[in-house]
């Protein structure tokens, strides 16, 4: 619809299930790709198509008419997606940290807290990165930057859920 354009980084493996869904509503297709599935299904359900996604991807959803930026992470973090927002609110994003630190204004510092973090668990748990003010966009999660009201939301789409008790029907079940 022209409403949408988007830079995708992965692959959605349950692409051809929602191929068939958005053809059987109307949607034409040039192409058989993945990537061409997430506009199509953004232009009739939004980016809440996403938690129909079974894949690794990053994926940034620009909405031209409403002027609103959406950054994607997979469920399991697979691609990452790291972002600075600047004093004066001026917006990078990238699928590495070291394009942002071409950033002429990006003042390069080293975090302290992530650095501690990660001798403490040889590991960083949070949305730190060892640059300070450079954040990861965590699994499972999309950032909303809306132009209109520079306003920007962070909203997690996916969780793991260790609650339910997946129980096999039968041998068949299993085997598969």
């Amino acid at each position: 619809d022209g409403k949408w354009v988007i830079v995708f980084n992965g692959c959605i493996y349950n692409y051809k299930e929602l191929k068939e869904e958005l053809e059987g509503i109307g949607h034409k297709f040039i192409s058989d790709s993945d990537t061409e599935i997430i506009v199509e299904g953004f232009a009739s359900y939004g980016p809440d198509f996403i938690k129909r996604f079974n894949g690794m991807f990053s994926i940034a959803a620009w909405n031209i008419f409403e002027k609103k930026l959406y950054l994607i992470r997979d469920r399991y973090g697979i691609k990452p997606v790291y972002y600075h927002i600047s004093n004066d609110k001026t917006f990078i994003y990238g699928s590495e940290i070291k394009s942002i630190l071409e950033y002429r204004f990006y003042q390069k510092e080293i975090d302290k807290d992530a650095l501690i973090e990660y001798f403490t668990f040889q590991n960083i748990f949070t949305n730190k990165t060892f640059h300070k003010n450079i954040q990861i966009l965590e699994a499972g999660n999309f950032l909303k930057i809306d132009l209109n009201t520079k306003d920007y939301k962070k909203i997690k789409y996916w969780d793991f859920d260790f609650n339910k008790s997946e129980k096999f029907k039968d041998q068949k079940e299993c085997a598969e």
